[in-house]
């Protein structure tokens, strides 16, 4: 049984507020990906734009909270630019593994290289070649500080990889055997995750064995969520930790027999609606943790604030207690990220429809303050505390330095590693010995997740960091 708590305020945005403002002069095209690089304390953004403010990036750019700059001599062949034509492509998103910044996309030819395949990669001084995927349809995803390529393809720089390779510093390889998935329709992987000690993937695809839009690979064969995700040409398009969840978001509904309509999380073993009084009628983008909320991104996101029906729209953000929409109604957001405090957004179109008709020219950046659209209290779902007790114990929790787990009798050992709200491993697995401490002074104060795996088991204890 399901304990929720429900209380709904609704507020009230005065009617024509700023919202919005183009960050540095937008761009000059579209920005399908925007991505906030911690390390270089720099927001990145890629697409098929000539200009990202008076800058010439040629489809990539970085933005230092002041000035665009051109990543090098950027990626996108000039002759493609500022419009995509039938023999160039774009790029389609960006992430960072190392040491190095990786963008993917369409493209068939790129500066300074002629460039066959779809992937680059920036070491800080120049363009490098990164492998060719034989398919368009590929997509950049990390999981568990791993980078991955993914999408319609089984072949990269010659040799066979097929729908889902992981970077080893130098080269793709197969990430896992794809043959026990027998994929029959359009294998497209979009999102790649990690979750409680398994690598999840979705995307838009189907196999007779109920491999349906998402998969997780326990580390030696692939394995279902339930009986996946249904409905016509259904897909997911972004997966994140939050809580101790797995948030899913894409074009799928309930009709068609899933928990909810484009939004569900699953607790590890079965799907649910982790917000009551959401109703996403339309198709939603991206999922990304800012600052301890979780945003949400796309477009049709209705609340139901107990009065009335409000929206539509297009980002909301949750803390845990409470889901907010924001940022105005009726638009679409693909992507959003967060750094140093700041929310940026990316667009695929010139004109936001918000209520002051804000021109933020596919580049966006909140000056909205505090400002929101309507408020739900919806908390994160609890268990029914008459749930069985687990097998495995945790003490003391809180903890300042150090814990102890107690194991099941005549268990002497077991194998342990930690995990932060966001999936993030912060401990390497180990061999833990009954009765032993384990040293975890190092970590920030929160919440964390210690998995014990033992007998063929595997149990989650939150434990929370003083």
């Amino acid at each position: 049984m399901l304990l929720f708590l429900f209380l709904l305020v609704g507020l009230n945005l005065s009617a024509y507020t700023q919202l919005w403002e183009p960050l540095g002069g937008g761009a000059s095209w579209h920005v399908k990906d925007v991505y906030a690089d911690t390390i270089d304390n720099l927001l990145y953004a890629v697409g098929d734009f000539l200009y990202a403010g008076d800058s010439l990036c040629h489809g990539v750019a970085s933005w230092d909270g002041s000035t665009y700059r051109s990543v090098g001599t950027g990626i996108v062949d000039t002759a493609c630019l500022p419009h995509n034509t039938a023999n160039c492509g774009v790029l389609t998103s960006i992430h960072r593994y190392r040491d190095e910044l990786f963008v993917c996309g369409g493209f068939a030819r790129a500066l300074p290289f002629n460039h066959t395949g779809n992937i680059a990669r920036w070491d800080g001084a120049a363009w490098l070649e990164a492998g060719g995927p034989n398919g368009n349809s590929v997509r950049l995803g990390s999981a568990n500080g791993e980078l991955f390529a993914a999408g319609l393809f089984d072949t990269i720089s010659g040799n066979a990889i097929q729908q889902i390779a992981k970077w080893d510093g130098s080269r793709w390889l197969q990430f896992a055997d794809m043959g026990s998935i027998n994929f029959y329709t359009f294998p497209l992987v979009y999102t790649a995750e990690y979750y409680k000690g398994e690598y999840y993937f979705g995307g838009n695809f189907e196999s007779p064995d109920g491999h349906n839009e998402i998969i997780r690979w326990d580390g030696s064969h692939w394995e279902t969520l339930g009986t996946g995700i249904h409905g016509s040409n259904a897909s997911v398009h972004d997966m994140e930790v939050f809580m101790g969840q797995l948030f899913v978001v894409g074009e799928f509904n309930w009709g068609a027999g899933n928990a909810a309509d484009n939004i569900m999380a699953w607790d590890g073993t079965q799907w649910y609606k982790p917000f009551p009084n959401l109703y996403a009628r339309t198709f939603l983008r991206h999922l990304e943790v800012i600052d301890g909320s979780l945003y949400i991104a796309g477009s049709g996101m209705y609340f139901d604030t107990g009065s009335e029906l409000k929206g539509p729209y297009g980002l909301a953000k949750y803390d845990g207690v409470t889901l907010s929409a924001f940022g105005g109604d009726s638009i679409y957001v693909p992507d959003v990220a967060g750094l140093n405090g700041e929310i940026y957004i990316s667009g695929s179109v010139q004109l936001f429809n918000l209520p002051s008709s804000d021109t933020i020219n596919f580049l966006g950046h909140w000056i909205g303050g505090d400002s929101i659209d309507a408020s739900i209290y919806q908390p994160v779902r609890t268990q029914d505390p008459a749930a069985p007790a687990p097998l495995v114990t945790l003490a003391p929790n809180p903890a300042q330095s150090q814990f102890t787990l107690t194991l099941p009798q005549g268990s002497a050992a077991a194998d342990l590693q930690i995990h932060d709200v966001a999936g993030r491993l912060v401990v390497p697995a180990q061999r833990y010995r009954a009765g032993e401490q384990v040293d975890v002074a190092a970590l920030p104060a929160g919440l964390y997740f210690v998995e014990v795996r033992m007998r063929g088991r595997v149990e989650v204890l939150k434990m929370v960091k003083l």
